[in-house]
């Protein structure tokens, strides 16, 4: 009996939805096209296109939104791109990750606080930056906090040779 009103429910979110016209009050982008899609997996995005989300299999209602339209991702600023164009925002180290983030990343010269860094630089900014527990080196590597010297030289045997 619970399948049956779930199911019931989830018809009539999509009557309303599809049927008295919901999508000509969203406006969507030449991009794009509305859609009524189920919260998992939900859009295919450049940060989740390798994830291989298991979703249950549980009927959940729709979500009523403006999804990339013609095989393209939802990029990490909201933009309708290609997965080629996915491709470049990888990042090509180890031990980073691609993000909204300060501008100025960890580095081993100055893990007592960012320098040269002005208020300006706090906003958001897509890039590379080293994971949790790792800051850049004198070669841009991001490598563990533990292996910078004080002076922002590595310290691991394979800099001392």
């Amino acid at each position: 009996m619970l399948r049956l009103l779930i199911v019931v429910a989830i018809a009539c979110f999509s009557v309303i939805c599809h049927g008295f016209g919901f999508e000509d009050f969203v406006k969507c982008k030449a991009d794009e096209e509305f859609s009524c899609i189920q919260p998992c997996p939900g859009e295919t995005t450049c940060s989740n296109r390798d994830d291989g989300l298991i979703c249950l299999a549980v009927l959940q209602p729709c979500l009523p939104l403006c999804i990339c339209k013609d095989n393209r991702l939802r990029s990490d600023n909201g933009t309708c791109i290609t997965n080629e164009e996915c491709n470049k925002w990888k990042c090509p180290g180890a031990n980073e990750h691609f993000e909204c983030g300060f501008e100025c990343d960890k580095e081993c010269a100055s893990l007592d606080g960012p320098k040269n860094c002005t208020i300006e630089m706090w906003t958001c900014e897509h890039g590379c930056y080293c994971d949790e527990g790792y800051a850049r080196d004198a070669d841009r590597n991001c490598i563990p906090i533990e292996d910078c010297a004080e002076d922002g030289e590595t310290t691991t045997e394979s800099a001392l040779i």
